[in-house]
């Protein structure tokens, strides 16, 4: 149950695709802003441009994995589209 549930009276699949809508941009919005409190600002950078498994590869697939679960225990928990 969450705090706030948006009930649509359209198709499944537009229900379906608003919530995946709203999971990229909770997801996208937490890693943002993640990188940008973060002490390396060019992290993105020296992480794709090292070695195959560098230290800022590691920290960029924490951040990633951060993003996810902060959608999945936080976020969804709040905003529903049913």
């Amino acid at each position: 149950m969450a705090l706030i549930n948006l009930h649509l009276n359209i198709d499944e699949e537009y229900k379906k695709l608003l919530q995946d809508l709203y999971k990229l941009i909770v997801i996208v919005c937490v890693f943002q802003a993640m990188i940008y409190y973060s002490d390396n600002k060019n992290l993105l950078n020296h992480s794709l441009n090292g070695e195959l498994l560098n230290d800022d590869l590691l920290v960029l697939i924490i951040y990633i994995m951060i993003a996810l679960s902060s959608y999945y225990f936080v976020f969804e928990k709040i905003f529903k589209i049913e």
